[in-house]
Order: C-alpha cells, then structure tokens, then sequence
C-alpha cells in the first residue's frame, strides 16, 4: 500500500550506546493480521501486500526482534518474511495443528541475529472443554544474544467471543491452563524466569480469564512483590488514546481491535503483551514501560474502520532493555 508508514517514538541508538545502565534493547510485537481466518475467504494479493507492509514497518521501523503473528499460515509466513526484503536474516517459528495447517493459526518472525530459537522448547498448548478441543497458546523459548538466560515466549490467540461468548465458563480454563504451564516453567528455570505473553485473547484485560486466572495484574508493584503475577501494561490502553481538549482534534483510535458492528463500542482492548515480575525487579532484562504501546499505524487505521477491508487489529509493542544495575 503506498504512503503506509507507522507512527511510533524510535530510541536513539545513540543513547543505547552510551548509557553504562541500558546495554540492548529487545523489542516484541504483535499482531492479528486477518489474513488467514477458518471462517473467511482466502486474502487477496492486495490484502497480502498491505499485510507485507505492516510487516516491514514493524522490524524496520519499530525495530521489532520478535514479532508474534496471528491468523497466518505457514505459507502466509514465509510471504511476509520474504517481502520484508530481509529474509535471511529472520527465522521462523509456525505454530500448525491440523491437515490444512488453520485449526493453530500463529506463528512468530524473529531476528536471528538477536534471538536462537531453542530446539525441543517448541509446544501448542490445548485445553480440552465439553469434548471439544481449543488452542490456548503456541509456547517457544530463545537464548537472546547469545546470554544464558532464556526467554519464554507464549503467543495466543483465543477464539472469538462471535462463537464463545464473553463470560463462557471455557474462557475460564484458557487462563486456567496457560497459567498451569506458566507454573511449569517456573518450576524449570525458576522463579526468576522471563515470561512474556502476547495475543489476541479475545477479552479485555479486566476480563476474569486474564484478571483472575492468568493473574495478569494492573498493580506494577504488587507484581514486583508476587512471582505468581503478570504484569499487564496494557490496562492503560483500555480508552481513547488522548483527552478531548475544546477546539482541538482528538480523533484517535481507542483499543486494538475495532468490531464494525458495536452497538456500544465498537473499539476493545483484546491484543495485549503481559510480562512476568522478573521484567520489574533486579537487573537483567527489563520492561520500559513508556515504549510498550498500541503501535497506532494512520493507514491501517483508515482500512480497519473500513467496512470493506479484512483488517481489525491495531499492532502492540512490548519493548525491554537490558540493565546492568540493581534496581532500587
């Protein structure tokens, strides 16, 4: 799509450099393409292309190391890895279940420079409920930058509340189990283990299954004080993006996702990234929290209110720096 181009703050290399505190900079994003839904016809090339663009605005712009994609097959992967004009340097993780490769329908584009995805760490994460079964996350793990300490990556996106309703006792166990497996990797690599979770959970982060199962919390300092809580920065993003002044234009979008047909809101605040207390406290990798945003893209924004347009979803960034000294 000409003229696409993606709003977001860029850090000053510079300053990464010269900062004896902040050593790197690992920034993860997500993003509900559209592209490939159970239930819709197959994307257009236009679709693909414009599609192909966010892409490359997010690991070239954004800077994204690792983005996480939902609604994507394997061959949607590989398209939008090739057309992002740096194919060799991404690697690919494809979450897949199923003969025509949909029923999982994430995957994940990384930079190989910065991140080594781990072999064997690889996992699809189901639940079972009234016979049926549903996917809760696609789980991977990467050694980043070549440092000892691994990164635990959940990517998810929960079925829509069109066919499983807001408040179903099923969407209790997606929270349910994902927390169970996030008690595991604990258990394995410790209390102190960096977890990050990113998606479309399909709920808001107030919702019981993120709220009360996950333990995904608004509380920055009771996460910093409980190992068992997520921290979920995207509860400041529930609203409209900027405050209505008199006489100025506050136009803006207010969540990540936009349902054309809302008969109270149209916008929800369903993509999020949430991250384990490890990201608060001590050294290591740590949340900047100013740069973690809803990545507010002007073009993309005009074809999701776009009754006749595919897209629905807004990319988020989650962005860490690496620190080398105590917090406190």
């Amino acid at each position: 799509m000409d003229g696409l181009h993606l709003v977001v703050e860029k850090a000053a290399p510079e300053q990464v450099q010269t900062n004896p505190v902040i050593a790197a900079r690992l920034a993860i994003a997500w993003w509900n393409t559209s592209l490939s839904h159970p239930r819709q016809d197959k994307a257009s090339e236009e679709d693909m292309s414009i599609a192909a663009g966010v892409v490359r605005l997010l690991l070239e712009i954004a800077r994204v190391d690792c983005l996480a994609l939902g609604e994507v097959t394997a061959d949607d992967l590989d398209t939008l890895r090739t057309r992002s004009g740096s194919s060799p340097a991404f690697g690919v993780v494809c979450g897949r279940a199923g003969q025509d490769g949909r029923s999982q329908d994430t995957g994940i584009i990384y930079r190989k420079s910065r991140l080594e995805a781990i072999a064997g760490e690889e996992e699809l994460l189901f639940t079972g409920f009234a016979d049926q079964r549903y996917k809760v996350a696609l789980r991977t793990a990467f050694i980043v930058d070549g440092q000892r300490e691994l990164l635990h990556l959940f990517v998810s996106h929960w079925p829509s509340r069109l066919w499983c309703h807001q408040g179903a006792s099923v969407r209790h166990s997606f929270g349910k189990q994902l927390a169970d497996k996030l008690d595991d990797v604990r258990k394995r690599f410790g209390k102190d283990a960096k977890i990050v979770l990113a998606g479309d959970f399909n709920d808001e982060p107030f919702d019981a299954p993120l709220a009360e199962q996950l333990c995904a919390t608004r509380d920055r300092w009771l996460a910093t004080k409980k190992d068992s809580l997520l921290y979920n920065p995207f509860w400041r993003h529930l609203g409209e993006a900027h405050p209505r002044v008199p006489g100025k234009d506050a136009s803006n979008e207010a969540g990540t996702y936009y349902y054309k047909g809302g008969a109270v809101t149209r916008w929800h605040t369903f993509d999020q990234i949430m991250f384990s207390s490890s990201f608060l406290k001590g050294t290591g990798w740590q949340l900047n929290e100013e740069a973690t945003r809803v990545l507010r893209t002007p073009d993309l924004a005009a074809l999701i209110v776009n009754r006749e347009t595919i897209f629905d979803h807004l990319p988020v960034l989650g962005v860490a720096e690496f620190s080398n000294m105590e917090e406190g």
